[in-house]
C-alpha cells in the first residue's frame, strides 16, 4: 500500500490541519533490510503513542511505543534518528522527537544484533501547529507589523498572530523574557512608540510593561480589581476601569493609582459598579465606559457620568453584556457585546446599529466577544471570541466575518460544551455536548481522525429532544446508548437511527437529580448517581424504576458529593471520586471501601487533593483520575491505592490539564491512551499513559 503524503493546508487566515492517513496506522512489522545481513524473523516495533494523526504545539515530543526481536536479538531503537531509551530490553521504549511546523512523519528504524537495520513499514504523521490560543481575553493591533497582540489568560501569555497567515508566536510568557510571570493577564493596550505592550493582569491586580523586543516583564503598579485600560500614545499614564470602584489612572513613570470618577452617587446617579472597559474621545476630555447593557460617559476633568446609551437613550437594538469599547473617527464607538455581536454606538446621540451578529453578517457564529480593536478608519475590526479561541475579522460595511488562525482537526461541526466523552463498540468517541445553540446533541468521533459525525439530536433520530446532554454510556455488546439530559431524564439512544425514547425521569428517583449512568455488567440494567452525587441506584430499563444501592447513610464509608463514577468490572464494582477520595462500591452488596486516599491512610504516592474525573483499566486494574486543581492526571493502583504522576501541566507536552475540571474521560480502546476533553480550547486530547504526552486527535 502506498503511503500518501500528508496535506497542510494553510490559506491565508485559517489554518486547517489535513492529514492523510499513514500506511499501517501506527504499527507494523519489520520491513526490508537497510544494511547488514537479514535475520530468520526479522524485529518489528510499533508506535503506541502518540495517535496517528493528531497534532500538539510543542517543538519536541515523547514517542513511545513497544518491539519485537524476532528470532534475534534488539541492539537499538531509534525513531526519526533519535535513540530510545528502555528498561526492559526494548518490550517498551520511549524517545523524545523534534518536530517542525507542519506534518511530521515519524518512523521506527529498529537494529538487531547482528547490526541489521530494519525500517518499519508503518509510520505515523505529527502536525506541529501554532500555539493553540485556550482563553484569549484582549488584542491590540500592530499595524505596522501586520499582526494583533493577544493575551491569554489561562496560559498567561502574550502572544502575537500574523493576520495574513494567522501563524502565532508567544512574545512573552513562562519560557519567554525575564521578569514576574503573568498569573491572568486579562487586557493590552500597544505602546508602539516605546516597543511596549502595557497589560492589565486580573489575577495579580497589576498593570506590567512587557517589551516587544526581548518579552522582558515589569510591574508598573497595582490596579485594584482592573477590567480594562485604554491608552494614547504618549501620555504618561492609561485609563482602568475597576470592577467596583469605578474609572481610574495609572501613572506610568510613578505607578501611581488616582480615582476619576469613583462609584459614587455625588459624581452622578449612574453606577460604575461592574464597569469592563474604557475608550477616549480625541477631545481628550471624555471617557466612554462600557458597564453591563450601557455605555457611560464620563467627563475626565471633574469625573462627572451620565448615561449615553442603554434601553433608555438612543434608539436602535439595545446593548446587552458590552464588554469592550473602542473610539473611532469614522464609526464612532465600537463596542463588543458578548450577547449582541459588534455594535456601533453614535457618541453625541447614543443611537445604536448593529454591525454583525445575531443575523447580521455572514461567517460562523460569535460565541462571547470579549475585546475588539480598529485601526483609526479603517473598515476592518478585529473582535476576540473569548470560548472560539479565535481572532474574528469584521468588515464594518457589510457585517462578514472571517475567523483568523483557527486550528481545525477533523471534519463535521466543532464540538461546543461536551459533558462526558464514552468509547462505543465500533471504535467511536461519543461525546455528550451541550451545544449552546440546542437543547443538546450526540455527537461520534472517529479517534483516528478527528471527524464528527452527529448520532442524535436536532436533525438526527425522532423521539423527545434532549434539554442538555449530562452523560453517555455504551453498552459494549450491543451498542445500545444511554443518556442522561439536562432534565433528569434518561435516554434509550439508538446507535444507527438516533432514535430517542425516554426510560425514567426523576420521578423514578424520588425527585432527585439524575447526575451520571453506566451499564450494569449484566446488560439488562444502569448505574445512576443521583442527588448530586449523593447516592447510586439500580435503574430496571423495563419497568423504568429504581432502587438504591449505596445511599448516603450508609457506613462505614461515606458517600456524599461524588463527581464521577466509572465501571470496573473485573471486580464486580463502581469506582467513584469524591474530593480527596476514590472509592469503590460493591455491585453485589453496595459496601464502600477507599480505594486511595489523599491523606496517604490508604494509598500512598503522587499528593492530590480534587480528585475529580475518571476512568478504569479494569483488565490492568488500574485508574485514571484528574485532578483540575493539581492540573495533574495520575494512576491507581487498584490492588495497592498506590498512585503514580501520569502528565502534569508544568513538565511534559500539551495543553495545560489545571483550571478546569474535564468532564469526562475514556480510554483509547487499546487502553494506551486517556481521552480526555479539553473544555478551553473544545478539543479532545489523547494522554499518553506512559509518556504523559497531550496531543489534540479533533478539534
Amino acid at each position: 500500500m502506498k503511503t500518501r503524503k500528508a496535506a497542510l493546508s494553510l490559506p491565508l487566515v485559517v489554518l486547517t490541519l489535513l492529514l492523510a492517513p499513514s500506511c499501517g496506522g501506527g504499527g507494523g512489522g519489520g520491513g526490508d533490510a537497510v544494511l547488514g545481513p537479514v535475520n530468520a524473523v526479522a524485529p518489528s516495533a510499533e508506535i503506541t503513542h502518540p495517535p496517528d494523526r493528531s497534532a500538539t504545539e510543542e517543538g519536541r515530543i515523547a514517542v513511545t511505543g513497544t518491539a519485537d526481536p524476532g528470532t534475534g536479538t534488539i541492539a537499538s531503537v531509534r525513531v526519526n534518528g533519535a535513540v530510545a531509551t528502555t528498561t526492559d530490553d526494548y518490550a517498551t521504549w520511549s524517545a523524545s522527537v523534534f518536530v517542525k511546523f507542519g506534518v511530521n512523519t515519524i518512523e521506527v528504524a529498529v537494529e538487531d544484533g547482528d547490526g541489521t537495520v530494519h525500517t518499519s513499514p508503518a509510520s505515523i504523521q505529527i502536525a506541529q501547529t501554532t500555539p493553540f490560543l485556550v482563553r484569549p481575553s484582549g488584542v491590540a493591533l500592530d499595524p505596522a507589523l501586520g499582526r494583533a497582540l493577544i493575551v491569554d489568560s489561562m496560559r498567561g501569555e502574550l502572544l502575537a498572530m500574523d493576520l495574513s497567515t494567522g501563524e502565532r508566536k508567544i512574545l512573552s510568557g513562562r519560557d519567554v523574557g525575564a521578569g514576574p510571570l503573568m498569573d491572568f493577564p486579562n487586557d493590552v493596550v500597544l505602546d508602539a512608540a516605546n516597543n511596549r505592550v502595557l497589560v492589565t493582569d486580573a489575577g495579580l491586580n497589576v498593570l506590567f510593561e512587557i517589551s516587544l523586543l526581548d518579552g522582558d516583564r515589569r510591574i508598573v503598579g497595582a490596579t485594584g480589581s482592573a477590567t480594562g485600560v485604554s491608552y494614547v500614545p504618549g501620555e504618561d499614564r492609561v485609563l482602568l476601569t475597576h470592577a467596583f470602584e469605578g474609572l481610574f489612572s495609572l501613572e506610568l513613570s510613578t505607578g501611581k493609582l488616582i480615582p476619576i470618577s469613583k462609584d459614587d452617587p455625588a459624581q452622578g446617579a449612574t453606577t460604575l459598579l461592574n464597569a469592563r472597559n474604557v475608550a477616549r474621545d480625541p477631545d481628550g476630555k471624555t471617557a466612554y465606559v462600557t458597564v453591563n447593557s450601557k455605555v457611560v460617559k464620563v467627563d475626565l476633568t471633574n469625573g462627572d457620568r451620565r448615561i449615553l446609551s442603554d434601553a433608555s437613550n438612543g434608539s436602535g437594538p439595545t446593548l446587552v453584556f458590552a464588554f469592550d469599547v473602542q473610539f473611532n473617527s469614522k464609526y464612532g464607538l465600537v463596542v463588543a457585546d458578548q450577547s449582541r455581536g459588534l455594535v456601533t454606538v453614535d457618541p453625541k446621540t447614543g443611537d445604536r446599529v448593529v454591525v454583525t451578529g445575531g443575523g447580521v453578517g455572514s461567517g460562523d457564529p460569535l460565541r462571547s466577544l470579549v475585546d475588539v480593536d480598529i485601526e483609526d478608519g479603517s473598515d476592518t475590526a478585529y473582535i476576540m471570541d473569548s470560548f472560539g479561541d479565535v481572532l474574528v475579522s469584521v468588515d464594518m460595511t457589510s457585517g462578514a466575518r472571517v475567523a483568523l488562525g483557527r486550528i481545525s482537526l477533523g471534519s463535521g461541526d466543532a464540538l461546543d460544551s461536551v459533558n462526558a466523552l464514552e468509547l462505543d463498540g465500533q471504535g467511536r468517541v461519543l461525546a455528550a455536548d451541550s451545544r449552546f445553540t440546542t437543547g443538546g446533541r450526540l455527537v461520534a468521533v472517529d479517534p483516528r481522525s478527528g471527524d464528527r459525525e452527529l448520532v442524535s439530536g436536532p436533525g438526527r433520530g425522532t423521539g423527545t429532544d434532549f434539554a442538555g446532554v449530562r452523560d453517555v454510556a455504551a453498552h459494549p455488546v450491543t451498542g445500545q446508548i444511554l443518556v442522561v439530559d439536562s432534565s433528569d431524564r434518561l435516554f434509550g439512544v439508538d446507535p444507527v437511527s438516533g432514535d430517542r425514547n425516554v426510560i425514567l425521569d426523576d420521578t423514578a428517583t424520588d425527585g432527585e437529580r439524575i447526575d451520571r449512568v453506566l451499564w450494569h455488567p449484566s446488560g439488562a440494567a444502569a448505574i445512576l448517581l443521583t442527588g448530586f452525587g449523593d447516592e447510586l441506584r439500580i435503574a430496571d430499563l423495563v419497568a423504568g424504576t429504581t432502587t438504591v444501592l449505596s445511599p448516603t447513610t450508609a457506613t462505614p464509608v461515606s458517600f456524599f458529593g461524588v463527581e464521577d463514577i466509572a465501571l470496573d468490572p473485573e471486580r464486580n464494582r463502581v469506582l467513584a471520586t469524591r474530593s480527596s477520595r476514590v472509592l469503590a462500591v460493591d455491585l453485589a452488596t453496595g459496601n464502600r471501601s477507599v480505594v486511595t486516599d489523599a491523606n496517604d491512610s490508604v494509598g500512598s504516592g503522587v499528593p492530590f487533593g480534587d480528585a475529580a474525573s475518571l476512568t478504569v483499566d479494569s483488565e490492568r486494574a488500574i485508574a485514571y483520575v484528574h485532578d483540575p486543581d493539581a492540573g495533574i492526571l495520575f494512576s491507581v493502583d487498584l490492588g495497592t491505592g498506590a498512585r503514580e504522576l501520569v502528565s502534569e501541566s508544568s513538565a511534559g507536552g500539551g495543553l495545560a490539564l489545571d483550571g478546569f475540571s474535564s468532564p469526562g474521560m475514556t480510554l483509547t480502546k487499546d487502553g494506551t491512551g486517556v481521552l480526555f476533553f479539553h473544555s478551553e480550547t473544545a478539543s479532545i486530547l489523547s494522554i499518553g499513559v506512559e509518556s504523559g504526552e497531550r496531543m489534540v486527535i479533533a478539534k
